[in-house]
């Protein structure tokens, strides 16, 4: 992924299947008209602290990757209507943060086998 995708400022869309991508450039947090952020089958190991001020994303989709730690900063995504982590069998856990996602609509964990669920929702 190139580091200055930034450059495209109304971009609201971005889609990486099937990459070697281990982690988001930094510059993705300047994408400010971004709705969607989908990373599939990559070997990404962590949502990155700034994907939690990109507070114009309504869909994100991080199946298949590594991913071990929902981080407790996700409910700061507020306008968050789809979540999805299907085949992401490390993540263990929601955070209870997760409950405070009110436009959530859709949550998918297909195939993450080791997931516990919250009380509130399990």
């Amino acid at each position: 992924m190139p580091q200055n995708i930034d450059k495209l400022k109304k971009l609201q869309t971005l889609v990486c299947n099937h990459t070697s991508i281990g982690e988001l450039p930094q510059s993705i947090k300047n994408l400010k008209a971004l709705t969607t952020l989908k990373i599939f089958n990559a070997p990404l190991k962590e949502m990155p602290d700034f994907v939690f001020d990109l507070n114009t994303l309504t869909d994100i989709n991080f199946s298949g990757t590594q991913i071990t730690l929902i981080p407790v900063r996700i409910e700061k995504l507020e306008n968050l209507h789809t979540v999805t982590f299907k085949n992401c069998k490390k993540i263990t856990e929601l955070p209870p943060q997760f409950m405070n996602l009110r436009k959530l609509k859709k949550i998918s964990f297909t195939k993450s086998s080791n997931l516990t669920l919250p009380e509130k929702i399990g």
